[in-house]
Order: C-alpha cells, then sequence, then structure tokens
C-alpha cells in the first residue's frame, strides 16, 4: 500500500490529474450504467410477463367458453325427445317407414342440428353413432357406430363426458374426405330409461383453433397444455418437455398449483418464467416458458456494445488530458475550483473567464455543459412525472378492457387494446431507431384506431420480405407518412380505401414506399414539398412539415443518401418512398 502510495506520489502532475480524471469519470459512469440495464432488464421482463399474464387469460377465457359451448350443444341434443325416440327405436330394431325417415331429416331433427352446428364457427362436427345398420345414416349427424370404430379415442377406454385429445378425423376413407388432424372432442354416452347405451354423441372442436400457440412457432416461448399425465406441445419442441416437463410439473404444483401466475426457476441451468393458467373444464393447466436470457437478449447486445464504445471514450479522454493538462496548469485551477463547487451541490456555480485559448474554451464547455445538467435534471423529473402518468393511464386503460370483456363489448376492448399498445411504443424509452417489425406493429394499431373515427374503412395491405422485419427505422416514421395520407389524400374522398406498404432490399440499402389512391397533387404542389424536403424554401403545409421532419430524422440517422422522395398524379396517386441502409448483421 506505502509502495503504491508513493508511486502514485512519484508521477508527473499531468498523469496524476489524467488518473484522477479517469477514475473519476469512470467509477460512477459504471455504478450507473449497471444500475440503469438492471432497471431496463427488469422492465423488459416484467413487460413481457404482463403480456404473457394477459395472452393466459384470452386462452383460458377462449378455451371455457368452448367447452361451455360444447357442453350446452350437447344438452341441447340430449334433450331432443325426437332424438332420444329415434335412438331408443333403432336399438330395438324398430323399422321406419320411409316418410317417417324422410320428415326426421327435413324437418324434425337433422335438419334443425345441422342448421345449428353450421351457424356455429367455433365447432367443427357434431356426430352421433347408433348400431342399428338397418337404418340408414344421416350425415353429416347420425353415423353408424361402425364408423366410430374409425376414430383413435373409440378404442382407448373412453368414459362418457370426458374430453378426447389430439386425435386425426377419420371417420371416412382418404379418398373420400381428407382427415382433419388436432380434433378434441366431448364424448357423451346416451342411454335409455334403463341406462341402456342407444347412442354416442360426439362434439368436436379444433385443438389448433383452441390453443393456437401449441400448433405455431412462437420464437423463443415454449407453450404446452397439461391435464396430467397427458402433455401437448408444440411440434418439434418435444425433446424440451420430455426432459424437463416433470421438472416444470413440479415447480408449479409447489408455487401455484391454481395457476394464474408466473414463477421464476432454473430449467437446464438457465433462469426461466413459468407462467400457466388452469383450464378447469379440462381439468388441467396451460404453461408458457420463457428463458430470462432470451427476454433480455436485446438489451446484452446493446449493453455489451455500450460498455466498449464507453471505455474507448474514456480512453480516448484520457488522452487527450494527459496532452492539454500541460498548458492548462496556470489557469486550470480556476476551472478546478469551479468543478470543486459542482461537486459540493452548487449547481449554480459558473467558470469565470480565463481566456480565449484553449482553457478558456474549456471553461465556456463546462459552463455549457453545467447549463445542460440544470436542463437535463428539470427534464428528468418531467420525464419521471410523465412516466408516472403513463402507468396511470395504462392501468386505467386495461381496467376499461376488462370491464369491457366481461360486458362483452369485445370491439371496444379490442380498441383499447390497440390504444394502450400504441400509447406505450410513443412513450416508452428507447434508442432512436427500432426495427421495421416493431415500427410495423404500431403503424397496425394506428390504422386500427383511425378506422373507429371515419365512417369509411381504411385498409393496410403490406408486402414485405421476411429479411426486413430486422432492419433499423427511426422511430415514429410510417404514422405520419400514412396520417398525411389519410387527411390530405383519402378523407376528402370518403369511402373505403386501400393504403399499400411495400418494402424490398436493393443490395446495400432498403426502401419503404407507402402509396395510397387519394386525390394526389398537382405538379406545382409535388413541386414545392419537394423543395420544402431538400431546404430550398421554408414549411408553408402541414403535409410538407410532417414529411421533412421524418426526411431530416432519417438523414441525420444515416446520411444524405437516405431519405423520402415523393411521386404524385393529381386524382390518382400519392406514393411515398423511404430510402434507408440495409444491415447484414445485428
Amino acid at each position: 500500500m506505502k509502495a503504491s502510495a508513493k508511486g502514485f506520489r512519484s508521477l508527473k502532475l499531468n498523469r496524476k490529474f489524467t488518473l484522477l480524471v479517469f477514475t473519476l469519470a469512470f467509477i460512477p459512469f459504471a455504478l450507473l450504467a449497471v444500475v440503469l440495464f438492471i432497471n431496463m432488464q427488469n422492465e423488459v421482463v416484467g413487460d413481457r410477463l404482463g403480456d404473457t399474464q394477459r395472452e393466459l387469460v384470452q386462452i383460458q377465457t377462449r378455451a371455457e367458453r368452448t367447452a361451455e359451448l360444447c357442453s350446452m350443444t350437447a344438452q341441447f341434443f340430449l334433450s331432443s325427445p325426437k332424438m332420444h325416440d329415434f335412438l331408443l327405436r333403432a336399438s330395438e330394431d324398430e323399422e321406419f317407414r320411409s316418410e317417417e325417415l324422410i320428415a326426421f331429416y327435413q324437418e324434425d331433427v337433422v335438419g334443425q342440428f345441422e342448421k345449428m352446428v353450421n351457424a356455429n364457427p367455433y365447432l367443427y362436427q357434431v356426430r352421433v353413432f347408433f348400431a342399428n345398420t338397418g337404418v340408414p345414416e344421416f350425415y353429416p349427424i347420425l353415423y353408424h357406430s361402425s364408423r366410430m370404430a374409425r376414430l383413435s379415442w373409440a378404442s382407448n377406454g373412453w368414459t362418457s363426458g370426458t374430453w378426447q385429445y389430439d386425435y386425426t378425423d377419420t371417420l371416412f376413407p382418404g379418398e373420400v374426405m381428407y382427415p382433419a388432424d388436432h380434433i378434441m372432442s366431448l364424448v357423451t354416452e346416451i342411454t335409455d330409461y334403463r341406462s341402456a347405451r342407444i347412442g354416442v354423441m360426439e362434439v368436436a372442436v379444433r385443438m389448433n383453433e383452441m390453443f393456437p400457440g401449441i400448433f405455431t412457432d412462437r420464437g423463443s416461448s415454449l407453450h404446452g397444455f397439461v391435464t396430467w399425465p397427458e402433455r401437448f406441445v408444440q411440434p418439434g419442441r418435444e425433446s424440451f418437455w420430455n426432459a424437463y416437463g416433470a421438472e416444470i410439473d413440479s415447480a408449479i404444483q409447489e408455487q401455484a398449483p391454481d395457476g394464474g401466475a408466473s414463477i421464476e426457476v432454473s430449467i437446464g441451468g438457465r433462469a426461466a418464467f413459468v407462467s400457466s393458467v388452469p383450464i378447469k373444464p379440462f381439468g388441467g393447466q396451460y404453461i408458457i416458458v420463457q428463458f430470462r436470457d432470451e427476454i433480455t437478449a436485446g438489451l446484452s447486445a446493446r449493453r455489451n456494445l455500450f460498455a466498449v464504445a464507453a471505455a474507448l471514450s474514456l480512453l480516448l479522454l484520457a488522452f487527450i488530458v494527459n496532452l492539454l493538462v500541460k498548458t492548462m496548469l496556470r489557469r486550470f485551477y480556476k476551472v478546478i475550483e469551479a468543478i470543486h463547487a459542482v461537486r459540493g451541490g452548487t449547481l449554480s456555480a459558473e467558470v469565470p473567464y480565463v481566456g480565449d485559448d484553449e482553457i478558456g474554451l474549456l471553461g465556456e464547455q463546462l459552463n455549457q455543459m453545467l447549463d445542460r445538467i440544470r436542463i437535463l435534471m428539470d427534464a428528468n423529473v418531467r420525464a419521471l412525472h410523465s412516466q408516472i402518468n403513463a402507468h396511470f393511464i395504462y392501468n386505467v386503460l386495461e381496467t376499461i378492457k376488462m370491464m369491457a370483456e366481461v360486458d362483452e363489448y369485445y370491439a371496444v376492448s379490442d380498441a383499447i387494446t390497440s390504444l394502450g399498445k400504441l400509447l406505450r411504443y410513443s412513450m416508452r424509452w428507447t434508442s432512436d431507431n427500432v426495427s421495421l417489425e416493431e415500427e410495423l406493429e404500431h403503424l397496425e394499431n394506428y390504422v386500427r384506431l383511425l378506422n373507429l373515427r371515419y365512417d369509411y374503412h381504411i385498409r393496410l395491405e403490406k408486402d414485405v420480405s421476411l429479411s426486413l422485419y430486422r432492419q433499423k427505422i427511426p422511430k415514429l416514421t410510417l404514422q405520419p407518412i400514412v396520417e398525411n395520407a389519410v387527411i390530405h389524400g383519402l378523407e376528402e374522398i370518403a369511402e373505403d380505401a386501400t393504403i399499400h406498404l411495400d418494402a424490398s432490399e436493393y443490395g446495400g440499402y432498403f426502401t419503404v414506399k407507402i402509396t395510397d389512391k387519394g386525390k394526389g397533387m398537382t405538379e406545382s404542389a409535388l413541386a414545392r414539398i419537394q423543395m420544402q424536403l431538400t431546404g430550398e424554401v421554408k414549411e408553408e403545409s402541414d403535409a410538407g412539415i410532417g414529411l421533412k421532419n421524418v426526411h431530416d430524422r432519417i438523414v441525420m440517422a444515416f446520411g444524405e443518401e437516405y431519405g423520402i422522395r415523393i411521386d404524385s398524379k393529381e386524382d390518382w396517386y400519392t406514393s411515398v418512398t423511404i430510402r434507408l441502409p440495409y444491415t447484414q448483421e445485428f
């Protein structure tokens, strides 16, 4: 320790100053960066888990409603006296007259049941099986029991009133009807007054419509539905569930046996979140597994880039200070006195005039920095208030959304969901540039809300290559252009219209082209707006101001070779083309 202190004292003053500046800059900067990124990670994880819980509530609601629908349909069939009488007579091998069969099909029972099934889009099929082969089948409701034997659940020891999961509809041979996959059904035994079986009813729905997350690629999220001991998971993810399914089940039973919660567990040495919700009619739970490192992957890459940039900046600062301090020492102490005052908490302190050379410039820059700090502190306070207000707004919107869903005002609920996403995207902290996928999602929410305002419908038609979704674009670039298209191109027409959005790659760059078939512009109006974009004339129109703002932000972010080009023809169309750099790596 003494040797270290002696070595420090033996350094030249400029090197001491450089070392001190480097240390004083690095430590708080590093601590601030660590706290900042930890808070950002927690916020991202919290937002993701909140979205997951809302998704689970939607899955639970959809599943319980579908189960209730199937149960009510089964009860409706079972309560039909004519259906029961038909099955009873068929089971006793009674003969039917042709007139009775025709009336039974067209007027009494089968025709009515068929209409009811066809009118309900959530039902796949409702079928009743009976044993008398001497009585004809009535497609698509009544079938001989021999056809039931073709279904896999019929030979699995089924019990009346239970659900049969994930089987293929092989009621007819493949050359007659293409077999539908992923069917689940409520199977009920129909009995007579002696409790003898006179038929079997199958009320079927499509499992991939009830649980779409299991049958689609959801990226890093792993979806599964467990009824214990059965488990249904995403195709291609079976190895994960085989390896860790029992571990996940045990964690749920210990920490969230009733579902409806997100718990943090370790899976294969990785921190993960297991979110679940009970599906009571099926006696199971729907589970979503997400790994923490995949949720925060984007932040980790940004953190590493930030650390490298910060280290290089600090090294550059040390080098510059070491060169300049030698010529600054005599008048530099005046600047040091002002710095000490600031460190003591006196933000109103100012560096006195010390000349017009580099020291004077440093004093002037320090004064500007102090002014900026004061401005930023005020801005941070206002930002904190805005953040609190934003969270209050989100909570209120979520409450209103749940009230609308309870009262089955689903259109209102969807509108509130779109508004909440639009506000979150507009108000949340982020870097200047976002992915094209995020910008398109925000644009879709904006168009949905826009359609609530007008009597006519505006349709957003997109043609975007998958390779472009991760490309960077300044935040809130597309919305002002679409807003201009509606206000200045479509609003006066006041009829249903389509806005086309095309994104294409051209080697080192890509373009996003937005076209409306509105009233267009005259050649003189188009020339005036083009001059506004290039700065040849000052802003004159609202449309020109918005487009120039977008153009300037693109030029500032990527350079002069990028920006906006406008094409238009009066009473025909207006097209805005955005040119942006294409990045190969992320």
